[in-house]
Formats: C-alpha cells, sequence, structure tokens
C-alpha cells in the first residue's frame, strides 16, 4: 500500500526547501516513499545539495530547468 502526500505536506516541504535553497524552489512528489523533486535555479539546487548531504542534482534538459532529487 502507498501513501499519497498531502498538499499540507507537499506545501510545508516547498516552504522548508526554499529556506534551505535561499530562493522559492517548486517540489514535486506524489507518495511518501517516492523522490522529492525540488525544480529550481542551479544556485537554489547546489544549496539544497549541500544542506541535504545527499541525492543528487542535475540540469533536465526535457524540462529546461535544474532539479535537485532526495534519493
Amino acid at each position: 500500500m502507498t501513501m499519497q502526500i498531502t498538499a499540507t505536506q507537499k506545501a510545508r516541504t516547498e516552504a522548508v526547501w526554499s529556506g534551505y535553497a535561499g530562493e522559492n524552489v517548486t517540489i514535486e512528489c506524489t507518495e511518501i516513499t517516492a523522490p522529492i523533486y525540488a525544480y529550481g535555479s542551479e544556485l537554489a539546487v547546489l544549496r539544497l545539495f549541500a544542506k541535504m548531504g545527499c541525492g543528487r542534482f542535475a540540469y533536465s534538459e526535457n524540462l529546461g530547468s535544474w532539479f535537485y532529487a532526495n534519493k
């Protein structure tokens, strides 16, 4: 059984991660156990990567945006 992330959880995560990034980032996640993706500027995702100490970051050619994933 998979648990879906609620709108409240998504908003809270987006607010916290935006604070870590020093600017607004957009969060995408559908399930509790799935990776959480944050989309933003290169500097924002690098700050998230440094703060979290794990995960991955890259530029998505398809989306035309930088992203950070926590898993």
